[in-house]
């Protein structure tokens, strides 16, 4: 619970901390006073734009941050650096599970403790050759409605783009077709 993301080297060196977060929204306040937001989940997007990789990481306060990392240097001296592209609000709840898809690049599921799923579009070929860039709040694309319990696993079809599945405390398991947002039985 200290809010925090480490990304380690294969020697499992701490290369980079990422301090998970925005202003003003917490959980919990540090002992230096710093807001603390409680990490879920974090998801490496399955695709690499011009030498960046893409983490989701899930919080407590029901946003996504979307971080474009990029290491730079020989293996001996590896230099990693992040920067927060998106933050995606819209759950009113924590949210529990990301789920980037596997076969559209930027497309990325959340589930909820408000019961919901939410389809998120982010466009990960922004990133140029500095990774300095603006942070963005985006708004999700789709609202999937239909479970009445906190919603928990996420899963991706690798082979049919817009069917996901979504578990829940509700005791099922539901499968969509995010293309129209209705549970396919």
């Amino acid at each position: 619970h200290d809010g925090k993301i480490n990304i380690f080297d294969r020697q499992g060196n701490i290369r980079l901390v990422i301090h998970c977060g925005s202003l003003g929204s917490s959980d919990s306040i540090s002992r230096s006073g710093q807001p603390v937001l409680s990490c879920y989940r974090c998801a490496w997007s399955p695709f690499a734009i011009r030498n960046h990789g893409f983490l989701a990481v899930a919080c407590s306060n029901g946003e996504i941050n979307i971080y474009a990392i990029k290491s730079t240097g020989p293996p001996s001296h590896v230099v990693v650096e992040s920067t927060r592209m998106y933050i995606l609000r819209g759950h009113v709840k924590k949210v529990f599970d990301i789920s980037w898809s596997p076969l559209i690049c930027g497309l990325l599921a959340s589930g909820s403790d408000d019961t919901t799923i939410r389809i998120w579009s982010c466009d990960l070929t922004t990133i140029g050759n500095s990774i300095k860039a603006q942070t963005m709040i985006l708004q999700s694309n789709q609202i999937l409605k239909g479970h009445t319990n906190c919603v928990r696993p996420l899963q991706w079809n690798y082979e049919i783009s817009n069917l996901l599945c979504s578990g829940s405390w509700d005791s099922h398991l539901i499968l969509w077709d995010v293309s129209t947002g209705s549970i396919l039985k």
